[in-house]
Formats: structure tokens, C-alpha cells, sequence
């Protein structure tokens, strides 16, 4: 029996497969992680680009793991943690590799009407 208790802490790569540690011989459970980060923004302009603009705090947000790989969110897809935007509208998720999908959730209010 294993006593994953005694494993060292830093098991985890962010995104640099390098990183994972074997301890003792036995290979430890490895989690690799990524981070998704972005912004939520007022895009004034409408030209799709964060070009000095105001970013939107406190709008949720759900990461949905892309199941058929598709890029729609859909009934194969399911939500896999959720978080609110930060006052400057940035916002950070981490996730094993894979493939995702973010939805704003575009009744809340603070986004701008």
C-alpha cells in the first residue's frame, strides 16, 4: 500500500512535463497543470481587441471541458469550475491539458447594457 501522504508536494508542472518528480522509485500521481488566463472588456471600438479599454470586474465566468471537441458548448460538455472576473476584468483558471470553453454569463450585471 502506497502512502501518498509521504509524496512530495511539488508534483505538479505548470504546462513542462520536465518538472514531475518521482520519489523513492514509485511514480507518484501527477497532476499537470495549465493556466488559462484572460480579460473581460467593454470593447468600445467593436474591433475585438483589448486596445487600452476598461475591463469589467466581478462577471462569471464557466470553464466547460470540450468533450467532442467541437468548440460549441453542448450537451457532451459539462462545467468544470466557474470564477468571477477581478476588478481590472482578468481572470484565471487552471486546468489539466485539454481542450475548453469559456462562457460569459451574459445576464450578469455588471456587464454594461
Amino acid at each position: 500500500m502506497v502512502d501518498y501522504t509521504t509524496y512530495p508536494t511539488n508534483t505538479s508542472a505548470s504546462g513542462d512535463v520536465a518538472d514531475a518528480d518521482i520519489y523513492g522509485g514509485t511514480a507518484g500521481f501527477f497532476s499537470f497543470n495549465y493556466t488559462i488566463t484572460g480579460e473581460v472588456f467593454e470593447d468600445a471600438n467593436g474591433n475585438g481587441v483589448e486596445d487600452s479599454e476598461t475591463g469589467i470586474g466581478s462577471v462569471r465566468l464557466s470553464l466547460y471541458t470540450d468533450n467532442n471537441n467541437n468548440g460549441i458548448i453542448d450537451g457532451a460538455d459539462m462545467v468544470i469550475a466557474t470564477t468571477d472576473t477581478a476588478p481590472d476584468g482578468s481572470y484565471m483558471f487552471n486546468a489539466a491539458s485539454g481542450n475548453y470553453l469559456i462562457q460569459v454569463d451574459t445576464s450578469d450585471t455588471d456587464i454594461p447594457a
